[in-house]
C-alpha cells in the first residue's frame, strides 16, 4: 500500500498520507459508505474489530469499533476509476478543467491544492 491514500464517499474525497490517520479519522458505522485507495490505484478494504463501545443516538445504539485498512481480496486495480475521480475532485478545487490523465500527476496536483 503506497500514500496517500484517498477516501471517496460521493463526490467527496479526503487524502491521507498515512494508514494510521485515515483509521483514526473514520468511524467504524460509516465504512460501507466509503470507497478507498492507495496511490497507486489499489482498492483498500475498510474492515472493523469487534465493537469497543456504544453509543446511544436517537434511532438506538450504535456499535462503534476500530476501522482497520487491508488490501481487497482478491487484489483490485482500479486506476481509471482513481484518475477520474481525482480529475473530478480537482476541477472542483481549482473550477478548472483537469487537463491531466496521468495518476501521478493529479496525486502531486491534489497534494499541492489541498497542502498535503
Amino acid at each position: 500500500m503506497k500514500p496517500p491514500y484517498f477516501v471517496v464517499e460521493g463526490d467527496d474525497v479526503s487524502v491521507f498520507q498515512s494508514i494510521d490517520a485515515l483509521e483514526q479519522s473514520l468511524e467504524s458505522p460509516d465504512i460501507e459508505c466509503y470507497r478507498v485507495f492507495d496511490a497507486t490505484g489499489q482498492v483498500l478494504n475498510l474492515i472493523s474489530d469487534t465493537p469497543r463501545s456504544r453509543y446511544k443516538f436517537r434511532f438506538g445504539l450504535v456499535a462503534i469499533g476500530k476501522v482497520k485498512v487491508s488490501l481487497k481480496e482478491p487484489p483490485e486495480t482500479a486506476v481509471a476509476e482513481l484518475v477520474q475521480i481525482l480529475s473530478n475532485h480537482l476541477e472542483r478545487l481549482t473550477g478548472q478543467p483537469t487537463k491531466t490523465i496521468n495518476l501521478s500527476d493529479l496525486i502531486q496536483e491534489i497534494e499541492r491544492q489541498v497542502g498535503a
